[in-house]
């Protein structure tokens, strides 16, 4: 015998003085006081002990987020660390081939699927619930929003992302040479790519910005609103470093050329110029407060704010849920989607910034989602407009042939007599 055991104990702290080993702590949230646990146990590491603490999540003001949160901030020391591993970490590692294994059945690619989306649907409308237990997402507290799975399933192919990153030079050239530049480039690469996705569609648009002019990218996103309402994203432009009229150029260019459109833009800071000149061009929307809807022009100026996040990015959180959204197949793109966090409650990205994953010296903060929250934005605000139309003069025959119709009776306090006309048909 090796003179080791295993002991179970309840979770009381008295039960583990003078006890030595190593100590597992399961469902350390679920402890009601897990930290009186941890200091009995953290004199047994003086003889070379070892304490691990695993859990689901309950609640960000819980106990054992706040544990995690001290670990990795340094607190505990360089020894401590933390892993995470999340439902789709586990399926990704073969969960549903060895709970098959253990069943006595075959896996199967079609079988995985509906087995992974019956275990999220049993939460039913429980998504708080849902993320904490499967997605190591405390409720009220931080944690991935968009799980790897949704984005997996709207990324469906490669598309274009038409990405210019401007050098420190550009701007210092003329007024003229940078719009010549701009031209021709659009004529290259974006005119193409626009003239394929509007081929043989005759739907409406939607089309979302996110601004930045330093730092940060500013990224261009329009989509198809298709006959059940989902969002395909046919191309993406990205602009690093580029001067704010070139970034005018081309959202003009594209919104020249789309027809049934409605734009919503990044008017807060520096993005409040080029949004106002937009809607100085095609006309703003402007909200009814009686009844809710817009009117006016296509252009939504948005200001972004905590509260608008928590409705709009909830929203489009929404869309990869339901399978109702389309994008291009990008790695800068999905983690840009990956930053959208919760944070007290409300999804959002948070000010920490991302290295751009195809050029280093570049930094992201989640642009490519927060240009889809406006993108969804608009397609869920249409302005209601006139209808422009033009008679051709010419008078319906079938009328002409029962003179009656149309005559003004006296009957009551006046009615018009009418026909059935099924003259052409």
């Amino acid at each position: 015998a090796s003179g080791f055991r295993v002991t179970a104990l309840s979770s009381r702290p008295e039960n583990i003085h003078g006890l030595q080993g190593f100590v597992n702590i399961d469902e350390a949230a679920l402890h009601k006081n897990v930290a009186h646990v941890l200091e009995s146990a953290t004199a047994l590491l003086i003889w070379g002990g070892r304490i691990r603490v695993w859990s689901t999540h309950r609640g960000k003001k819980n106990a054992f987020n706040e544990l995690v949160s001290d670990v990795r901030a340094g607190r505990y020391g360089k020894k401590a660390g933390v892993i995470r591993i999340g439902f789709d970490d586990a399926v990704g590692n073969g969960l549903y081939e060895r709970v098959c294994f253990m069943a006595g059945r075959p896996a199967t690619p079609e079988g995985k699927r509906d087995w992974y989306e019956s275990i999220r649907a049993a939460y039913g409308p429980r998504k708080a619930a849902m993320r904490e237990e499967l997605d190591v997402i405390p409720r009220d507290g931080q944690g991935t929003a968009i799980p790897t799975v949704w984005l997996e399933r709207a990324m469906p192919e490669v598309r274009p992302v038409l990405r210019l990153v401007f050098d420190d030079d550009f701007p210092r050239r003329s007024e003229a040479e940078r719009e010549a530049w701009c031209e021709k480039w659009m004529a290259v690469h974006l005119a193409p790519v626009l003239d394929a996705a509007m081929e043989g569609f005759t739907g409406r648009w939607a089309v979302g910005m996110d601004f930045a002019r330093h730092r940060h990218f500013s990224i261009i996103k329009p989509a198809r609103i298709t006959t059940e309402l989902a969002r395909d994203v046919p191309f993406l432009v990205e602009m690093a470093n580029a001067p704010t009229r070139q970034q005018e150029q081309i959202l003009w260019f594209l919104l020249d050329r789309l027809e049934r459109w409605t734009f919503a833009g990044d008017a807060s800071g520096p993005g409040q110029t080029l949004m106002e000149y937009t809607g100085d061009r095609y006309g703003r929307a402007e909200l009814n407060e009686d009844t809710g809807a817009y009117y006016g022009g296509p252009v939504h100026e948005v200001v972004l704010s905590r509260a608008w996040y928590g409705q709009w990015m909830s929203k489009y959180i929404g869309l990869f849920e339901d399978g109702f959204i389309a994008l291009p197949r990008d790695a800068s793109l999905e983690d840009d989607h990956r930053a959208v966090e919760y944070i007290d409650g409300i999804p959002m990205v948070p000010k920490i910034e991302r290295k751009d994953l195809k050029d280093a010296d570049l930094v992201r903060h989640g642009d490519g989602a927060i240009a889809g929250a406006l993108m969804n934005f608009a397609a869920t605000n249409p302005a209601d407009r006139e209808i422009d139309f033009m008679s051709t003069g010419v008078k319906r025959n079938s009328y002409a042939v029962e003179a009656d119709v149309g005559r003004i009776t006296d009957t009551g306090w006046g009615t018009v007599s009418g026909s059935l006309d099924m003259g052409g048909f």
